[in-house]
């Protein structure tokens, strides 16, 4: 009898414990949990990008509203546009884009990544991480190539909450995004 309360006991404690640190988990890592947040949602990133530049394909998408608010960011999240540009796309960004839709503004004031002071590179290696968590690890390491290409272009100040990456096609590799980390 003291074995079957025992064991009642650990699997009670087990659940009390286990459930909310799984949930935890689940909004800290939407990816490594719910993988639907993060895939088949390309729709954002193919709007966004629709007559700017010609692309591939989309690589990430997500719209504020869609997915979970990680608990762990006090209600800010990121937005996020990512494509693979086609051979086609100009060596030079698009112009920038001001429609009144502070989600689909684009550009201005380009300039290279390899003149961001130290401050501005950890600024944007940090919205990377922050925002990193919705993205699959060969997204990540792209990402984290991409930024550290000397043709990698920015448009954006710091601190980084929200900014445009266009790295020209060459190769058969190219890369556009837009990233945003806000309310």
């Amino acid at each position: 009898m003291a074995r079957l309360f025992a064991f009642v006991l650990a699997c009670g404690l087990g659940l009390l414990v286990g459930l909310p640190l799984l949930r935890e988990l689940a909004r800290a890592f939407p990816c490594v949990w719910l993988t639907d947040q993060c895939q088949n949602r390309d729709g954002y990133a193919q709007a966004y990008f629709e007559g700017l530049t010609p692309i591939a394909a989309p690589l990430a998408s997500r719209q504020f509203s869609q997915g979970i608010v990680q608990a762990n960011l006090n209600g800010f999240d990121c937005t996020f546009a990512i494509v693979a540009l086609d051979d086609h796309a100009p060596e030079i960004p698009p112009a920038r884009r001001k429609n009144g839709t502070p989600d689909m503004d684009w550009g201005g004031g380009w300039r290279a990544v390899t003149v961001l002071t130290a401050k501005e590179n950890e600024d944007l290696r940090s919205l990377l991480a922050i925002c990193g968590t919705y993205w699959p690890k060969p997204l990540q390491q792209r990402l984290a190539n991409a930024v550290a290409d000397r043709r990698m272009l920015i448009s954006g100040r710091a601190p980084y909450r929200q900014v445009n990456l266009y790295l020209p096609p060459q190769d058969g590799v190219g890369l556009a995004a837009r990233i945003r980390f806000g309310d």
